[in-house]
């Protein structure tokens, strides 16, 4: 029997419970379940499922059994890459004072070793690392002898897949495409390619977790009373019920936050903050990312103030070229206006109207520059030249330009824009790969229907079986 353990939180929380169950009335599928809650209030609602632990049980020795120096022992055991590397890509974490960092470190170490031990693992499922609950537990599966399966995912092809690394690779896209390097590609490979590229190029593809996660705030939510009457509620019992999860955000707060972007984007609209695109003017386009998220505060942690890339950008561009910098309208108004403003004050940027089709852009522009936005994927299949800064699934492109050394950056953009040649073999094996790649699913969303989870399930075991 495998034993899987569901690290559930967040988004987990609409699948990962019934996929408990599943597997506890389908013994025949040789898993055994075990889930960790990370607060009383979830936990309480799936106790009654065999092997479940509520994390929150650990806190009050956990946060107290190691001090600085027993931390950093920890740090060379269990081969963390750098706790402080992880304190700082937390977005939650790195805002606290140093004593609640050592208490929240000392305690996620203590939890999962007890959970180890007790239960000892043969896989965890969980998200890809995006703090420190979810690092140390990567870290630590190895040293346990447990494999680590993250889900991520994919933009273009609505699928997800299983990282297990702390950068979301994606090892199935990357074991498919070298294989298929060093061999021909099939005539029915191809058509299956160029009939995505087509469909790709008529129509801008919305993937499903946008559609239920990103969203602009509505002004009649702040006057709906019941609703807000509710979610104080909600809050109230939240505070009194869980002390130990410093990721605990209260849904106040969220009203707030909605508040504040309503106000930037109105500041936004009167001020005329943002531009339209020039006609035959020369540019290369940087789309902004959202932030705090994975994506750009670990993948990209040492060029994840956008700020600051912009202007290694602006200075290294051809004189006869601008730079496009273009925010994403779902996440509008969630970054300070100084931000834009600093940016406006740049002579050779334009600050591009979030509601220009980036399909539009990346079609007129010389070359697109990335963190590690999957915008530079779909550059890819428009067939431009992207610079990126940091680590990310696709960039194993082989005709990608990857920026590691900084002062290198003026060559990296003239040769990208200068010199980019396609090799078209290459380029659809590359494409096949992606979008052959991966398993059907959705998370996002919740009211997850029977045979929803089933899929997961099924595909879970087709991962086990695949690693076993």
């Amino acid at each position: 029997m495998t034993k899987v353990l569901f690290d559930t939180r967040a988004w987990g929380l609409d699948a990962q419970p019934e996929m408990h169950n599943y597997f506890v009335n389908n013994p025949h599928l040789d898993i055994v379940p075990i889930s960790v809650y990370h607060n009383t209030i979830d936990y309480k609602k799936y106790k009654h499922n065999s092997n479940c632990e509520n994390l929150a049980n650990y806190y009050e020795i956990g946060k107290l059994k190691y001090n600085k120096t027993e931390i950093s022992l920890l740090e060379s055991k269990y081969e963390f890459v750098n706790l402080w590397y992880a304190v700082y890509f937390d977005r939650f974490l790195r805002n606290q004072k140093e004593e609640e960092i050592i208490q929240q470190i000392s305690y996620y170490i203590y939890s999962w070793e007890q959970i180890f031990i007790k239960y000892q693992p043969d896989f965890i499922v969980t998200e890809t690392v995006t703090g420190i609950w979810n690092y140390v537990l990567f870290a630590m599966s190895k040293y346990y002898n447990c494999q680590y399966l993250g889900y991520l995912f994919t933009k273009n092809t609505n699928k997800y897949f299983f990282t297990k690394d702390l950068y979301g690779n994606f090892p199935e896209m990357e074991e498919k495409f070298n294989q298929l390097v060093n061999s021909s590609i099939s005539n029915q490979s191809i058509h299956e390619t160029e009939t995505f590229i087509e469909k790709f190029k008529e129509k801008h593809m919305v993937p499903i977790y946008m559609k239920t996660t990103s969203s602009l705030p509505k002004i009649h939510n702040f006057f709906n009373i019941y609703r807000i009457t509710i979610n104080v509620y909600k809050d109230f019992k939240t505070k009194i019920n869980v002390r130990n999860d410093y990721k605990i955000d209260y849904r106040i707060n969220g009203y707030i936050r909605d508040f504040k972007r309503l106000i930037r984007i109105i500041y936004t609209k009167v001020f005329n903050i943002f531009e339209l695109p020039i006609e035959n003017e020369k540019f290369v386009l940087f789309p902004l990312q959202f932030q705090p998220e994975a994506t750009t505060d670990i993948w990209s942690a040492y060029f994840n103030d956008q700020y600051n890339v912009i202007l290694h950008l602006v200075k290294s561009l051809p004189f006869d070229h601008k730079l496009y910098v273009k925010e994403h309208y779902a996440v509008l108004g969630s970054k300070e206006i100084e931000f834009y403003k600093k940016i406006k004050r740049l002579p050779n940027v334009r600050l591009i109207n979030p509601w220009v089709g980036i399909n539009e852009l990346i079609q007129k522009t010389s070359a697109v520059a990335v963190l590690t936005g999957t915008t530079g994927l779909e550059a890819i299949i428009w067939k431009k030249p992207v610079i990126i800064f940091g680590r990310v699934f696709f960039d194993i492109y082989p005709q990608l330009y990857k920026v590691e050394q900084l002062d290198k950056l003026p060559q990296i953009i003239n040769q990208a824009i200068n010199n980019h040649k396609v090799n078209h073999e290459m380029y659809l094996k590359y494409i096949f790969a992606y979008i052959d790649s991966g398993y059907e699913g959705r998370f996002h969303g919740g009211n997850l229907s029977h045979d929803e989870i089933i899929q997961h399930c099924d595909n879970l075991v087709t991962e086990i079986k695949l690693l076993k």
